[in-house]
């Protein structure tokens, strides 16, 4: 196909494009073209680095406090793992601006940076936030988030005071993630990591960390 067209009409040059359509059209035309070209090449890339898989809310609602970007990730129903800085430095940068995606997941992470500063927002001390507070941020600004999300946090998350174990299904998955993603090099090390992020005050610890590494290895091997 030739590369100018429209409709039926095929033409070698742009000469023939403008001679036919006059050069104010041409150029309105031929402006559009282009960007739907990149429109689509942008889809292609956020395709690529996996900007379409749909968050795991059920798994995400047990973990007790988020970093930034993981919260701005949930909040556009896309996987924290696959929206990430390591994912947007290997987008392509000649179709960064194109993406709306990108333009919002970047205001979302300005918005939350500047209501820490504001101290609209307390953080822990790993400098995370509590997807509690999040929300009533969001709430105050009317922006909107995926219902589902909120509606699976009711109340902190995490091991409370006094509680026996950890969440073991989301733990496990987690060091699952960390072990093929090489975060960690053996399941105890991931089941230390699963501890920290999920275990707070209750039950051994060391009772815990044999638990999870026992069941891991039963689920993945070792």
């Amino acid at each position: 196909m030739s590369k100018f067209s429209k409709n039926d009409k095929k033409y070698k040059t742009h000469a023939d494009l403008v001679n036919d359509l006059g050069e104010k059209k041409a150029l309105e035309w031929y402006t559009q073209e282009v960007f739907d070209t990149l429109k689509a090449q942008t889809l292609e890339e956020e395709e690529r680095l996996g900007f379409n898989k749909k968050a795991n809310y059920m798994f995400w609602s047990k973990i007790a406090t988020w970093t930034n970007n993981e919260a701005a990730a949930l909040t556009l129903n896309i996987a924290p793992e696959n929206l990430n800085a390591i994912a947007i430095q290997g987008f392509s940068c000649g179709l960064r601006e194109y993406s709306q995606t990108l333009l919002l997941y970047n205001a979302l992470n300005n918005i939350i940076a500047n209501a820490i500063e504001a101290e609209r927002i307390k953080v822990t001390v790993s400098g995370k936030i509590h997807p509690s507070d999040y929300f009533e941020l969001l709430d105050s600004l009317n922006i909107p988030f995926p219902p589902t999300l909120k509606n699976t946090i009711k109340k902190p998350i995490g091991r409370t005071k006094g509680a026996e174990g950890i969440n073991d299904d989301a733990s496990i998955q987690y060091m699952n993630e960390l072990i093929t993603n090489k975060k960690a090099l053996n399941p105890n090390k991931a089941a230390k990591m699963a501890y920290e992020k999920f275990g707070q005050t209750g039950a051994s610890m060391s009772a815990d960390l044999r638990r999870l590494t026992e069941k891991y290895k039963k689920f993945y091997g070792d």
